[in-house]
């Protein structure tokens, strides 16, 4: 069921019914752009830096549209689906002035509409939104009208805090705690507050999720504001007066899937994560351990389809990729050839199961979720097979009752698959696991590359391990993937030599093709490196600067001419595995 901003408040009883109902809610993203430029995936990130760097896409790109799917189990072998296509955008409406920027990758976009996504949809019916750190962010307008203004610049980034500043908010934080907890909050707190800023941040603290929308300040005088706590018909009162606020506002589907209390199911969808977080409930704190307790606050427990198809031992060995479209195709026709239906409710015959609809985030949701039951089906049957003389006792039973959280599930939730890292999941409840170092030998690093040289120049001195894949780094470094396994005989590290490249010099057979290709005597020197070796080498270790926050806007300005010689490693000779 596709929803626009002209349906949204109306459709809000049907979705809420849906997704309070569910007994699993699946959900998707589309995005304008997946990562900025000085800030793509190293496998040799610690998780932390990883963190960095999503956090980074998160502030520059958006979500422009959002799958959710609800299932329903009708009995043993039957569930009903759900899926909803909500196009999400940013713009004003009655009440609200958006200053947000529109920033997006040229290639996202063509991705996108070569997908048949409709931009004008989007701009006429995407659903406005606004998270909590966007609350209360209020202006005076035309003839003393008030508006809420969304702009991001308007929040007050907490680690840019003076001393004297985070002091004060400690001590703040501390004071409402204890006038929360001793029953004190009949009486207005009374806080110091010299000057704008001060005021500012104050209301930015009052906005946080932790204090559920019950605080609300106001000023006493020039020096000081007062905190009140709205009994719950006061909040009811301040919801129904700020309508535009609290139903026309993509927040709202955030917070019903939370009061769900069921698994939320993603698929490699670490990114997915930080850009709801971010888009639609807070802006994403500075540190990972701070993200980790903020969505789980928001959604406990969250399972990445992606990291159990990977690490599940009854499944990591079952199927040849775990790409979304080819692992649905798999678990469905395994799932009708067993006799289980997943069947579209009425009214929700939007969709197909040929697949024709992939990269639409409600298909990709639908797909996702029906990934999971076909999971948890397959895990449950397999144990109950292996283990027949437990089947009566009182676990078995536990599970039967509630097979989403079964004790073979539950330690699988909650860990986010992490592409092209040394460090295998991100752990959202626990510590992070210890770094597994992979060498793939079909990956290989070209450092020492004359300026001018390209692809055919490097496929020209490397005959034997043609076809490749290159990967441009800087004008003088390069990933390349052996395409062929057959061909990694003919790998030869280290320097090239003069041997290899005298052929296309001056006096040599193919002096004229050497001049062509930009080939000089210096290519002699260039080194070819295993990943274990790059892995190693300080030489190849720095991090990208971390204040490098410009985006890629255009699908071909991936290469970055600076000094560094630190980049992504290439996972795949297929563009889709980034986003699968």
């Amino acid at each position: 069921m596709e929803i626009l901003k002209q349906d949204f408040v109306r459709s809000l009883p049907e979705i809420k019914k849906a997704l309070l109902e569910a007994d699993c809610i699946s959900i998707d993203a589309e995005f304008t752009g997946l990562m900025t430029s000085g800030h793509h995936f190293q496998h040799s990130d610690d998780m932390n830096d990883r963190y960095r760097k999503m956090r980074q896409a998160a502030k520059e790109f958006s979500i422009i549209q959002y799958g959710v799917c609800a299932f329903k189990k009708v009995d043993d072998q039957h569930y009903t689906a759900k899926p909803f296509n909500f196009f999400i955008f940013g713009g004003d409406t009655e009440g609200m002035t958006s200053q947000r920027t529109f920033l997006s990758n040229a290639s996202s976009l063509q991705f996108l509409r070569e997908h048949k996504f409709d931009f004008n949809k989007l701009i006429d019916g995407g659903i406005p939104f606004y998270n909590y750190s966007e609350t209360g962010i209020e202006s005076k307008g035309y003839r003393g009208t008030t508006r809420t203004v969304i702009n991001r610049q308007n929040h007050i980034d907490l680690d840019s805090l003076t001393k004297p500043q985070k002091k004060f908010l400690q001590t703040t934080r501390s004071n409402i705690d204890h006038w929360l907890q001793h029953g004190k909050a009949r009486s207005p707190l009374l806080v110091q507050t010299n000057n704008s800023f001060i005021r500012r941040l104050l209301h930015q603290e009052l906005q946080h999720p932790r204090y559920n929308g019950f605080l609300m300040a106001k000023s006493r005088d020039t020096k000081h504001m007062q905190i009140f706590k709205l009994s719950a018909e006061e909040k009811r009162d301040k919801t129904r007066r700020v309508y535009i606020k609290n139903e026309l506002n993509f927040r709202v589907i955030i917070e019903l899937i939370k009061s769900a209390e069921c698994p939320i199911i993603v698929h490699n969808g670490v990114l997915d994560l930080c850009h709801t977080v971010d888009q639609f409930w807070q802006y994403l704190p500075e540190h990972l351990h701070e993200f980790k307790e903020i969505v789980t606050e928001m959604w406990p427990n969250i399972v990445d389809t992606k990291y159990m198809a990977e690490f599940h031992p009854r499944l990591k060995r079952c199927f040849d990729t775990t790409a979304l479209l080819p692992l649905y195709n798999t678990i469905h026709d395994e799932m009708v050839a067993s006799d289980i239906r997943i069947e579209m409710a009425p009214g929700y015959d939007r969709y197909t199961h040929d697949g024709e609809s992939q990269h639409e985030a409600g298909f990709d949701a639908y797909m996702t979720g029906t990934i999971y039951l076909g999971f948890v089906r397959y895990i449950l049957e397999s144990e109950v097979k292996d283990n027949k003389e437990k089947t009566e006792d009182k676990e078995a039973v536990e599970d039967k009752k509630n097979p989403f959280l079964a004790s073979t599930l539950t330690p699988y939730y909650n860990r986010l698959y992490q592409m092209r890292s040394d460090y295998p999941y991100l752990d959202l409840t626990g510590p992070e696991p210890t770094p597994v170092y992979d060498e793939p030998p079909n990956r290989l690093y070209l450092t020492g590359i004359p300026s001018g040289m390209q692809d055919v120049s490097i496929e020209a001195l490397y005959p034997k391990l043609v076809p490749l894949d290159i990967h441009w780094v800087n004008s003088n470094n390069a990933w390349i993937v052996v395409k062929y396994d057959s061909n990694l005989p003919h790998v030869k590290e280290g320097k090239l030599g003069e041997e290899a490249i005298k052929h296309f010099l001056k006096g040599g057979e193919h002096e004229d093709a050497g001049s062509l290709l930009h080939i000089t005597p210096e290519a002699a020197n260039m080194e070819l490196l295993s990943y274990g070796k790059w892995r190693t080498d300080p030489r190849f270790q720095a991090k990208p600067p971390v204040n490098d926050s410009s985006p890629v806007t255009n699908a071909e300005n991936t290469t970055d001419d600076t000094d560094t010689t630190s980049t992504e490693v290439p996972e795949s000779t297929t563009c889709t595995s980034d986003i699968e």
